[in-house]
């Protein structure tokens, strides 16, 4: 059953109603402008810039405080309304004389805010506040970044309703290719004169404003009251330039009536303001309105009207036809609603006992059953049609996501609102809104906030990071070219390396954020934040980004692709998605041979299947293959560091009884070539695991040769086993390797080397 039968026919209507917006009388007159259109007459319109100026940021600061859906549906009917005008109707918009100054004012103003300056503007001011200083502590930093995320809300509402760059745009747009400063049809006398004020009229329409302002002070009383003596002032001041500036607007729209009228044109002054409605009712104005067949004929078009129009107006190119289908759907509209109207409690109570309209459609139609299918039939045709020019479908759901949080803690609210947003741009199938530009910009936005919201989230332990070989466990071989980047990399890896701690991350993070606020999608700002995802023990965060540009294919430039394919054989590698890791890093070994990095990423992905205790004879021959492949091209690339940790690895492969292949020669010759590169004195506290490696290769020894004169390589591996699980105790490869020395000698009857006083 489709939607439209499960309400009732006078659901629908009230929805209509809801939808239109307006009265009867209001729609007759759009259907009034439509039949002098399709009798031959010009329509122009003269654009309030109040409407330009909403149209392009129409979404205030008050309502992003209170976004909900029905404001979103009110604010999309007003953006198609405006959007038609604008945009859609011949001739352009023309602009009146006295609004120049203000338009400029409007421009301006949006060209030099940061309110609206950048494409990213807004949710930079947000990660501009984080100011960080080396020495702040670690509650108060993690203070300000969770104040950041939660007000980061408002932020990317502010993205997604387009009060950013795309609204900066557009009022350009508008400006200098849209709006026009003389009539099209306007002869040469007419374009070199424009019409002086008329004192007598200028007055009388400020008088209409004041009586306007005047009834509805009790409207404006509780915010006026408000003010200081000084503000209040100011504002009085600023309605009387205002009142004074329309009224000049619209003295000169009544003069060009008047001349072009006789020529079958008529100029509409296009505005939404509640005030400017006063000008076609005020006392003393009507002789001054222009004359059609014999009437005065009202003026004001607000962008209600508009968007009326835009769902009843005709499809075709041929301006006749189009008008003259819009004076027959409008027509139709009008004695619909009038005769709803006449029997209006009546339908009410027939259409909700109706089986018909709401259960069964074999049943017998009700006393009105002509006019329950013109209400079907005018829902459905409205729902197809509202959303012709602007389509706030984003807004919407984002709206919905708000009221559903709006109980819940700020940290859930927020992932929430993310989530919701995620969910829309991964939708294939949604209608975007036109401008498709709000869908990067909102994408880039969401990726800074995500980032920022995981970060205040994420539960750091300083011994997670205190790994016992950074060099394996992180891809420190990362290429940042960027110098800020790159020195944000570095000190990360600075902190792996040696001084690990959550308050020095914090602050290194608090500085990316600040740079990272200067771009939109900087590539290499996008590598810093998935190996900052890493860090955080976000792999999945990283592997989206990493994805992402590697199958950029073009768009992204060879070397910084190589960077995230880098970066990407972590993050499976980090997610236990082993196979997928080794093939990932298979890949990149094909298309970058000469790169050590990748041979090395896919031996440590490779000894991650030996863990769960099978035999893998030949994953460990392909360990150890991609271990001496990467000394090989490490050394080719002068990286003696990388050179070094691989041949740890390799002695540690072959000489840990654990792993059941062992070849003491070649572990004890692998570990002789990390010793020259990085001398044992040089060890701690950096490399445990180069300790451990010792032991594993000095216990093995013992092992083997099994003579009185080998107690001394058990001392040599108990001693480094041991310094190794000093320096990082909970790794369990060091913890079984002091307990099998510790076995060793208790079956050995022997005492250890503290024992022994060596």
């Amino acid at each position: 059953m489709s939607e439209h039968r499960q309400r009732t026919p006078f659901q629908i209507y009230e929805s209509v109603l809801h939808t239109l917006n307006t009265s009867i009388e209001r729609i007759d007159l759009i259907r009034r402008d439509q039949e002098l259109l399709r009798d031959g007459w010009r329509i122009h319109f003269a654009i309030d810039p109040h409407d330009i100026n909403n149209f392009c940021y129409p979404f205030s600061w008050e309502t992003l405080q209170s976004f909900r859906t029905v404001k979103i549906e009110e604010i999309s009917r007003a953006q198609n309304g405006r959007y038609e005008v604008i945009f859609n109707l011949l001739p352009k918009p023309y602009l009146l004389e006295p609004y120049e100054e203000e338009l400029q004012s409007i421009l301006s103003w949006a060209l030099s805010t940061q309110y609206v300056s950048n494409d990213d503007d807004l949710i930079d001011f947000y990660l501009e506040n984080v100011e960080i200083n080396v020495g702040d502590g670690f509650d108060e930093t993690k203070e300000t970044l969770t104040e950041v995320t939660e007000r980061d809300i408002s932020s990317i509402i502010a993205i997604v309703t387009g009060i950013g760059a795309i609204g900066s745009k557009r009022l350009s747009e508008i400006v200098n290719q849209r709006l026009i400063r003389s009539l099209p049809d306007a002869s040469a006398a007419q374009r070199r004169v424009r019409p002086r004020p008329r004192a007598d009229v200028v007055a009388k329409i400020r008088d209409a404003f004041r009586c306007y302002f005047e009834a509805n002070e009790r409207v404006l009383t509780p915010a006026l009251a408000e003010m200081n003596s000084s503000l209040l002032d100011r504002s009085r001041r600023k309605i009387e330039r205002n009142n004074q500036r329309d009224a000049r607007a619209l003295d000169e729209l009544l003069q060009l009536n008047e001349s072009y009228n006789k020529q079958k044109h008529l100029i509409l002054y296009f505005s939404s303001s509640p005030k400017s409605l006063e000008l076609d009712k005020a006392s003393g104005l009507e002789h001054f309105l222009p004359v059609v067949d014999g009437k005065p004929y009202p003026l004001v078009r607000t962008a209600s009207d508009l968007f009326i129009y835009m769902i009843y107006k005709g499809d075709t190119g041929d301006l006749h036809e189009r008008s003259s289908v819009a004076v027959e759907r409008l027509s139709g509209l009008v004695d619909l609603l009038k005769e709803v109207e006449s029997i209006r409690d009546r339908f009410k109570v027939v259409s909700e006992q109706c089986q018909y309209c709401i259960h069964d459609e074999n049943a017998m139609p009700c006393e009105f059953g002509s006019i329950c299918e013109g209400v079907r039939e005018t829902g459905k045709h409205i729902e197809q049609r509202q959303y012709l020019n602007v389509n706030l479908s984003l807004q919407k759901r984002l709206a919905k996501a708000l009221e559903k949080t709006q109980d819940q803690s700020p940290r859930n609210r927020y992932r929430n609102i993310l989530r919701t947003l995620s969910e829309i741009l991964s939708e294939k199938d949604l209608t975007r809104p036109k401008d498709q530009e709000m869908e990067m910009v909102l994408r880039t936005s969401l990726n800074k906030a995500n980032f920022v919201s995981f970060f205040v989230a994420t539960k750091r332990k300083e011994t997670d990071k205190n790994v016992s070989c950074y060099l394996n466990f992180y891809p420190v071989c990362l290429n940042v070219d960027n110098p800020q980047l790159k020195n944000i990399f570095e000190r990360v890896i600075g902190l792996l390396r040696n001084d690990w701690s959550d308050e020095k991350f914090e602050e290194i993070v608090g500085e990316y954020l600040k740079v990272d606020a200067q771009w939109n999608e900087e590539p290499e700002s996008e590598l810093v934040r998935c190996f900052l995802y890493l860090i955080m023990d976000r792999p999945k965060r990283a592997r989206r980004i990493a994805k992402n540009f590697v199958a950029a294919g073009s768009h992204v430039n060879e070397r910084t692709r190589r960077e995230f394919f880098y970066l990407l054989c972590f993050t499976y590698w980090r997610e236990k998605n082993l196979a997928q890791g080794v093939k990932t890093a298979s890949d990149a070994i094909e298309q970058y041979r000469s790169d050590g990095r990748f041979s090395h990423c896919r031996s440590m992905i490779r000894f991650s299947l030996l863990e769960d205790g099978k035999d893998h004879t030949e994953v460990f021959r392909n360990v150890l293959a991609d271990t001496y492949a990467s000394i090989d091209k490490f050394s080719n690339e002068n990286n003696p560091l990388m050179v070094a940790v691989c041949y740890n690895n390799a002695a540690y492969y072959l000489s840990d009884p654990d792993l059941k292949i062992v070849d003491v020669q070649k572990a004890e010759q692998h570990l002789s070539e990390l010793t020259k590169r990085i001398p044992e004195d040089t060890w701690e506290p950096i490399y445990p695991e180069f300790f451990h490696t010792k032991g594993c290769v000095y216990y093995s020894k013992f092992i083997t040769l099994r003579q009185a004169e080998s107690e001394e390589l058990l001392h040599e591996a108990y001693k480094a086993a041991k310094k190794a699980y000093a320096l990082h105790p909970q790794k369990d490869q060091h913890i079984r390797l002091v307990d099998k020395l510790m076995s060793t000698y208790h079956m050995l009857k022997l005492a250890t080397p503290k024992e022994n006083g060596v």
